[in-house]
């Protein structure tokens, strides 16, 4: 392989991270909107967030763009799903973590790659 295809490898796989950051940050905007408008959101937001993420992942491989907002979309849904056994219930705090840590692979996830690759030894 050579290095052009190496560097559209890692570009494709950096697009899908971010993407995935994308769909993380997009299920706890929902998860804080849910929570403020229902007094039960718990089953609103694990059936909806599943649902959504199935639908779109569907509509990512009929359309054959890049895979990652669905799988961020059902990683919130998994971490609804989770959170009364974690946390007791306060979909608010879950909301503003989901967001937080969306934000943090989209935005950071270029420099923790290459600091993997550096401590990797595949880069100087």
């Amino acid at each position: 392989m050579s290095d052009d295809e190496g560097d559209a490898q890692s570009d494709h796989q950096q697009k899908q991270l971010r993407r995935i950051g994308y769909g993380i940050v997009v299920s706890g905007v929902l998860t804080y909107l849910v929570t403020y408008f229902s007094s039960r959101p718990y089953e609103i937001l694990v059936f909806g967030l599943a649902g959504l993420a199935v639908a779109l992942l569907v509509f990512e491989k009929i359309e054959g763009g890049g895979m990652g907002v669905s799988l961020g979309l059902l990683t919130g849904s998994f971490g609804v799903w989770l959170w009364p056994q974690v946390e007791g219930g306060n979909f608010y705090v879950l909301g503003y973590m989901l967001i937080l840590a969306g934000l943090a692979n989209v935005l950071l996830m270029p420099y923790f790659r290459d600091i993997g690759e550096r401590l990797a030894g595949g880069r100087e």
